[in-house]
């Protein structure tokens, strides 16, 4: 059988995907050089005494402890006397003088004990370290701006690889000539809007100020759009064509939702505000944030590290001996998964990663093809509440009101309950006469208790990394450090994988599963950013259009007006943006309206987060419904409707599709509307 990754597309593939896992490997470094530099102080000081004010550049002090007082006293009366000449009232008195000249003698005295004590001290080990320690303060202070450049890189770069493979997120995917067509022109009118906003930008800030710091990432903006637009072109030239072009409704929608976006956004910006810049204007958002969009990209990166590793399935090893009923088994998948989800980001990264084990999963355990697929989009949804996930860091970081302490201490409330309505309906719904299998529980444990002595080398490999951390510099993983320390956790698990359990080519295993690993988080942070980017620019016009105070008059007259209002605008918006840019969205349009008119601030956003969530099961878009139909195949997803005959009526054929929207509609009705009759 031929080795897949000797040809020459796959070679390509993992080039461009060691050139993103460097280009991670050098967001990870700037993340902890904080920390670095933070534990060289802690361990100088705990070897070298007073290690704080050693400095290697000391000089001696230039004042001398050899000096007659008396003398020196008698020296500035005299040049007192020769000043009370201009000054009449001038008088000096003896004694502050005195005093003064021993005050400075002492200090004098201080200044070289304290040379000849750091000269001490100043060994060429210490020397070594100041200058290690100090040329990594010095490497910080310069490169301030280094995450905004990474993420522009990984922006661009990411988005040019997209392109070329035309694997963007749109709401049909591209199947025939003249959808792929219509796409490409779509993301050459996009591409050419953004780098013409660029262009007007960059004039505006070269008029105004020549040496603006904001022009060269400007430019390197403008580059990366013009390149991305060169590409849509070659792409539409390269096409051909050899039927006639008939554009049809259905082929708008197999364009890029970037690509809709951004056109929108540009056309409004320049007819009704006459502002080619605004679309620039925006972007620059995403640079402003660059510290928490370069965190999604690595948490893409985590997810598609995880899909590569036996984690997953060694997991549902412990599982499997006691061969729970599909019932029982959706419902323990739906409380467990949640916990992984939050470590991945997002419930789109989650399913991307293991959502295709976790339908295989529930079809060995005998499940039908609707509850198995409405396991796996419900995996990932749950997850977003919970500790520590980027989301609601975003929330915390850009609404004041609320923190990530009282969003992680709800979400976990809303999490149990959001699993328990899935559990009850499951169950209610998937009657069984057991719940577990025919095999004898000690049977049932020691095999489980086997397959733990599969998972434990695991489990060692990720306390040994995160105590290491901990050792080294002094870290825990949190909800603010765990993006730059999971990308090194399942990157070990990897190196345990390939080093452990390869038997030749060790090495080159490793490299190789990375670079694949790199290579698909290439793809989805690609067209991630994009959309991203382009729910900014959305965003942005639609506060600077004020469609907001229309829909969100000055007295509503009911908090529960308000409370209705803002559950459909939310969800409404989940069903087209990610989350990420929905947060960006909702804060700067309606979250503040919302909040003045009576509604709580944790309140809000506890409910944007699970209307964000059913939005991205709900059609037209239905994201997760999309990537689960992804991971599983569209083969699969066909035959899960199929199977039901054609007698089934509506709801049932489509029973994959509705529970998960159950789930999160009824959770969302009673995170919604229960808490006002408490305070409303």
């Amino acid at each position: 059988m031929q080795d897949v990754a000797a040809s020459p597309a796959r070679q390509r593939l993992r080039l461009a995907g060691a050139m993103v896992f460097l280009l991670l490997c050098a967001a990870v470094l700037v993340g902890l050089g904080d920390s670095f530099h933070s534990r060289l102080l802690y361990w100088g000081e705990v070897m070298w005494k007073d290690y704080y004010i050693l400095n290697p550049n000391i000089t001696e002090p230039a004042c001398s402890t050899a000096i007659d007082v008396e003398q020196e006293v008698q020296r500035q009366m005299a040049l007192a006397a020769e000043d009370s000449f201009l000054f009449d009232d001038f008088e000096v008195d003896e004694r502050d003088v005195r005093q003064s000249v021993l005050n400075n003698l002492a200090q004098c005295q201080l200044a070289h004990d304290r040379y000849q004590q750091i000269s001490a001290q100043l060994t060429p080990s210490l020397i070594a370290y100041k200058e290690v320690e100090k040329g990594l303060a010095r490497f910080l202070l310069n490169n301030l701006d280094a995450k905004k450049y990474i993420l522009l890189l990984m922006v661009l770069g990411c988005a040019l690889f997209v392109c070329w493979k035309n694997e963007h997120i749109s709401l049909l995917p591209a199947e025939s000539q003249q959808q792929r067509l219509v796409s490409n022109l779509l993301q050459f009118f996009a591409n050419s809007a953004i780098a013409f906003s660029f262009y007007s930008y960059w004039q505006i800030l070269r008029s105004v100020n020549p040496n603006d710091p904001l022009i060269p990432i400007q430019l390197c903006w403008l580059t990366g759009f013009s390149l991305l637009t060169v590409v849509s072109l070659y792409r539409i030239i390269h096409q051909g064509r050899t039927t006639p072009f008939r554009l049809h409704f259905k082929d708008i929608l197999a364009a890029p939702l970037y690509a809709i976006m951004i056109l929108i956004s540009f056309t409004y910006l320049v007819l009704a505000e006459n502002h080619a810049a605004g679309v620039a204007i925006f972007i620059n958002q995403l640079t402003n944030l660059a510290n928490i969009f370069v965190n999604v990209g690595l948490y893409v990166f985590v997810g598609m590290t995880l899909k590569h590793t036996r984690l997953p399935a060694l997991c549902f090893d412990l599982l499997r001996p006691w061969q729970l009923a599909p019932a029982a088994l959706a419902t323990l998948i739906i409380f467990a998964t949640a916990w992984p989800t939050a470590f991945t980001g997002a419930s789109g990264i989650f399913i991307l990663a293991v959502g295709g084990v976790i339908y295989d999963e529930m079809r060995r355990a005998g499940a039908h093809r609707s509850l198995s697929l409405s396991t796996t989009a419900m995996s990932g949804s749950l997850g977003v509440v919970l500790n520590p996930c980027l989301l609601i860091v975003i929330i915390a970081a850009l609404n004041k009101e609320v923190t990530t302490n009282q969003l992680y201490g709800w979400g976990l409330y809303i999490y149990l309950l959001s699993a328990a309505i899935f559990s009850v309906l499951v169950l209610t719904k998937n009657k069984a006469t057991r719940l577990v299998g025919t095999t004898s529980p000690s049977t049932a444990w020691r095999e489980t208790m086997a397959a733990f002595k599969q998972l434990l080398p695991y489990l060692v490999t990720v306390v040994a990394i995160l105590f290491g951390f901990k050792l080294v510099l002094g870290m825990h993983i949190n909800e603010h450090n765990a993006p730059v320390i999971l990308p090194i956790v399942l990157t070990g698990i990897l190196l345990y994988e390939r080093l452990f359990q390869t038997k030749k080519n060790r090495i080159s295993a490793f490299a190789g599963v990375v670079s694949d690993s790199a290579a698909d988080s290439s793809i989805h942070i690609g067209a991630l950013l994009l959309l991203i980017m382009a729910s900014i620019c959305l965003g942005g016009v639609i506060e600077k259009s004020h469609i907001v105070d229309q829909i969100f008059p000055q007295s509503l007259g009911s908090v529960w007006m308000v409370m209705l209002i803002s559950i459909l605008l939310l969800v409404f918006i989940g069903m087209f943006m990610d989350p990420f840019g929905a947060v960006i969205l909702v804060t700067a349009t309606f979250a503040s309206y919302a909040i003045q008119s009576g509604v709580d601030p944790l309140h809000f956003w506890m409910v944007a987060l699970v209307a964000f969530e059913l939005g991205y099961l709900s059609p037209p878009v239905a994201l997760n419904q999309l990537l689960t139909r992804l991971v599983v195949g569209t083969a699969e997803w066909h035959q899960a409707i199929e199977d039901k005959g054609p007698q089934a009526s509506l709801l049932q054929r489509f029973e994959h599709i509705w529970v998960p929207l159950l789930v999160l509609l009824t959770t969302l009705l009673i995170v919604g509307f229960v808490p006002l009759f408490f305070y409303a």
